[in-house]
């Protein structure tokens, strides 16, 4: 009998390829609209699709860890239920894997990081202020496929936001 953990995985992994099956149509619509279109590396899609949403790179260490196995799993069953679920990557210590997130911000949220150029310079559309950056602070700005521009201090904190 499979355990709970095991057939959550098993249902993650069944709900992303429907999920990937039907979002390649819209895909492959975008790039047939947009010359200037770059696919996403392999790095960012293991976030995209990580039931957990944990940091791209850091999974990336682990997929490097599956690539040189004998392993045929799927990546996450094999990181979450399978032989990988108790390896510790030098660099990446499986505690720290777990806890540096990535939340997803909806239409609402995301709204207030919004910006609009005006006379060359950045404002945030709800609010007018302008968009002031420092060569001090990490800025995240993310060009969305409608081509809205959101732009955020990044957080220092183990939960990253992501539009």
């Amino acid at each position: 009998m499979r355990s709970p953990q095991e057939m959550n995985t098993r249902l993650d992994n069944m709900t992303w390829r429907i999920w990937n099956l039907a979002r390649k149509k819209e895909v492959g619509k975008g790039f047939s609209k947009d010359d200037k279109a770059q696919k996403i590396t392999l790095q960012h899609w293991l976030e995209a699709i990580d039931p957990c949403h944990r940091y791209d790179h850091n999974l990336h260490l682990y997929y490097d860890i599956l690539c040189a196995s004998s392993s045929c799993k799927p990546f996450f069953y094999w990181l979450d239920v399978g032989k990988g679920r108790d390896l510790h990557h030098q660099k990446c210590p499986r505690s720290k894997l777990n806890s540096q997130l990535i939340m997803y911000l909806g239409p609402n949220e995301r709204a207030a990081y919004e910006v609009i150029v005006e006379e060359g310079r950045l404002l945030y559309k709800q609010s007018g202020d302008l968009v002031n950056t420092n060569e001090e602070s990490k800025w995240v700005f993310v060009l969305s496929t409608s081509k809205s521009l959101y732009v955020r201090l990044q957080s220092e904190c183990s939960v990253q936001l992501a539009f």
